[in-house]
């Protein structure tokens, strides 16, 4: 997990309601405390594998994960889209009907991709 970046008068953080419990779904337990200076809850899950424990207790889900640039099409597929339905389908069996999906392309090369070369 990459490390925010400071912004100038303003803390990242994953909530500012006291009210509100953020959690953060991590694969490796090194990126918990990331997570918990954020001011979130970690939670171990791996979206290759089982999620329904992830989803346990949520109101609602902002998917944001990516294989990243460095993987190829297996793990694009296994994460980017088997992963997302995966924790699509949990949230339906839990009954959370509140769910976000993030996704951009281009977003590390903007020149290329205003240029359509995607």
């Amino acid at each position: 997990m990459q490390e925010p970046t400071e912004r100038p008068g303003n803390r990242w953080e994953l909530s500012k309601n006291p009210q509100m419990n953020v959690y953060g779904m991590i694969r490796k337990e090194e990126q918990a405390q990331t997570i918990k200076e954020l001011g979130g809850h970690p939670i171990l899950a791996d979206l290759e594998g089982n999620v329904d424990k992830a989803v346990d207790n949520m109101e609602a889900i902002i998917f944001a994960a990516g294989s990243g640039p460095k993987t190829g099409p297996d793990k694009t597929t296994a994460v980017d889209k088997n992963g997302a339905i995966k924790l699509v389908d949990a949230a339906k069996k839990k009954g959370i009907e509140r769910f976000v999906m993030l996704s951009s392309v281009g977003s590390d090369d903007p020149e290329q991709a205003q240029e359509g070369n995607m």
